[in-house]
């Protein structure tokens, strides 16, 4: 490869300013997973920049090796590392970073090439103007100016390449129209160096592969490997590849959990070494995945795909300003909510914005509603507002980083969950109002066994708190009896009258159907499915008090009211006296602090949603 003479690695001097450490913040932001970081952040931008929207954007992730010499200015990238491990002699993992940086290329170095098509290119190169896109991606630190449909909104996305490079750089080649260009970038640290005169400074942590003096793009073609673009669109190629035995596997997943709805609606085409995946082959890989670990994105596929059966399971639900928005100007239809009810689902909703991509997965709406749901937000003004609130690594809505009008932003992030909420109630739930989920339920739902269990408990009025008055009980009067021992009476002994013996305690024979009962709304009950398609479940709870009868109730909850489960083969441990009546199980002996399970089957064998209460004999 022929490389212009003049070009070379250039690290500004930082005028006595501050010096950047090998920590760079942004970086940081994309260590912990950074190929899956790397998958969403190069899409994601790659959509942002789509030319025609009748076709897909292709995206192709490839890995190869080149030797030291194919790379542009190896040699002074080696003098620049031991200088870097020079001058952070003190900071022994910037040492050993360094130091290994240095021994990479002295061997064959692993490459990834990241390359997409139907998209703009980096236009801006031919000049460095500030505000183009070429400025954007290669100069700009903590900005992007993008429209408000677009899925990058902080600029910090452009780090994720460097996370996942050894040597942290990375060249980005481009064509658009006519016009070939490229730039190597390089985020190592500050380190000391000389000028044209001798006379040393310390650099800023960040280097350009340029050959100009205000390190512009080098306006010419680029390529390493076999491959050689022939159409407009970017190619970075990320230098010094960390190794992961599971890296295709990592990032096919990667590209299944955030562009699966893109990938399904045609929008996007991904090829990782070879491997293509696209709308017509998505369902193969979806059916391929852990059905334990990876449960959420094929329900949210099996969502996606039921849409077109239109019944009372699955909805499509367009925003009614009314309901939510208006206030804050947004219009009908800005956002859809796809639900879905059904057995065992993961009670969340996938959120996205116009991208399709997946931010993030809204649980804590219904512990007792078996559902699952997709958010599209397409609308302007509510892409702007979302947008504006979103982290940089995007996966959350946080309403205090707008420092202006943060009120307002808390109530429309406040008010589009409480929407979310009434949704899924409204259509999945019952109309009363006043419900919450059973104490403890959730140990059970996150048990394997459990097959979509539906259980609420209605909220009731506190009662007016009753004074115990406590009993004094009158100490028994005994006499004592002086009895002399010896004859001449010189000692003598107490006796005592004989306690009288309590006779025993009669077992209560009573019909406990005819006793009063009062609810006990203190005591915690835990209810779990055992199987929901035979009908079977299992209560379980502690006694509050002594008592010589409980009473355990089962009730039903369906919209149009209350009815009686009629439980059937009851069985109590630890083992009590029972009577059943039709709703009624009543418990005989009851004991304090005593833990009781009861397990029972009722004869409907789907998802329902029930009331278990305790009462005991006053």
């Amino acid at each position: 490869m022929v490389i212009d003479g003049r070009a070379h690695w250039h690290f500004v001097n930082n005028n006595n300013g501050p010096e950047d450490g090998i920590n760079d913040s942004a970086i940081e932001t994309f260590s912990g997973n950074p190929f899956e970081s790397l998958v969403r952040e190069s899409i994601q931008n790659s959509l942002d920049q789509q030319c025609d929207e009748s076709q897909p954007v292709s995206m192709e992730f490839s890995t190869f090796q080149v030797s030291p010499t194919e790379l542009p200015g190896v040699e002074e990238m080696k003098s620049i590392l031991t200088r870097c491990v020079d001058y952070w002699q003190k900071d022994k993992s910037a040492v050993d970073f360094f130091g290994q940086a240095r021994d990479m290329l002295d061997q064959d170095i692993q490459v990834m090439r990241i390359s997409d098509f139907n998209t703009t290119g980096l236009v801006g190169a031919e000049n460095g103007r500030k505000g183009t896109p070429w400025y954007n991606l290669i100069k700009a630190r903590g900005t992007s100016v993008k429209d408000n449909s677009s899925a990058g909104s902080f600029g910090i996305g452009k780090a994720a390449p460097f996370a996942c490079s050894y040597l942290r750089t990375a060249f980005y080649a481009s064509r658009v129209d006519a016009i070939d260009s490229y730039i190597g970038v390089s985020h190592l640290a500050s380190f000391e160096d000389t000028d044209e005169r001798g006379n040393s400074y310390t650099t800023v942590g960040t280097g350009y592969y340029s050959d100009s003096a205000v390190n512009n793009a080098i306006l010419k073609p680029f390529h390493l490997g076999d491959f050689q673009r022939d159409e407009n669109g970017l190619d970075i190629y990320v230098i010094g590849l960390e190794q992961d035995k599971h890296l295709e596997a990592t990032m096919k997943l990667a590209v299944l959990k955030y562009f699966l709805i893109t990938i399904w609606e045609g929008r996007l085409r991904v090829i990782i070494n070879g491997q293509e995946i696209n709308k017509d082959n998505l369902g193969q890989y979806i059916s391929a995945l852990d059905v334990k670990k990876e449960k959420d994105i094929r329900e949210y596929y099996d969502l996606l795909n039921a849409q077109k059966n239109y019944d009372d399971d699955i909805l499509e639900i367009p925003l009614n300003s009314e309901e939510y928005g208006k206030e804050f100007g947004f219009e009908d239809g800005e956002c859809t909510l796809l639900l879905k009810r059904g057995d065992n689902l993961n009670r969340k909703i996938m959120m996205t914005r116009k991208t399709g991509m997946c931010l993030f997965e809204k649980d804590r709406i219904s512990s007792s509603i078996s559902f699952t749901g997709i958010l599209r937000i397409t609308g302007e003004n509510m892409n702007k507002k979302f947008k504006d609130m979103e982290v940089p690594s995007h996966d959350d809505w946080q309403p205090k980083r707008c420092k202006v009008h943060t009120r307002q932003y808390e109530e429309i992030w406040t008010g589009l969950k409480q929407y979310l909420k009434a949704q899924v109630l409204k259509h999945f739930g019952t109309k009363s109002t006043d419900t919450i989920a059973a104490y403890g339920m959730d140990e059970f739902f996150n048990n394997e066994q459990n097959h979509g269990i539906e259980a609420e408990l209605t909220k009731r009025a506190p009662k007016v708190a009753k004074v115990k008055k406590t009993k004094v009980q009158k100490k028994e009067k005994r006499e004592l009896k002086l009895t002399p021992d010896d004859q001449d009476g010189s000692s003598v002994s107490v006796q005592l009258p004989k306690k009288h013996k309590k006779e025993p305690k009669k077992i209560d024979q009573r019909d406990p159907r005819g006793l009063a009962y009062k609810f006990r709304k203190d005591v915690r009950m835990w209810l779990g499915a055992k199987s929901v398609g035979e009908g079977r479940y299992s209560v379980r709870f502690q006694s509050p008090a002594r008592a010589a009868y409980g009473k355990v109730r089962f009730i039903g909850v369906a919209e149009h009211g209350n009815y009686a489960l009629n439980p059937e083969s009851v069985q109590c441990e630890p083992e009590k006296t029972i009577l059943l009546d039709e709703n009624n199980l009543y418990l005989q002996g009851m004991k304090k602090g005593d833990t009781v399970e009861v397990n029972f089957q009722i004869p409907y064998h789907k998802p329902i949603m029930m009331e278990v209460e305790y009462y005991e004999a006053k």
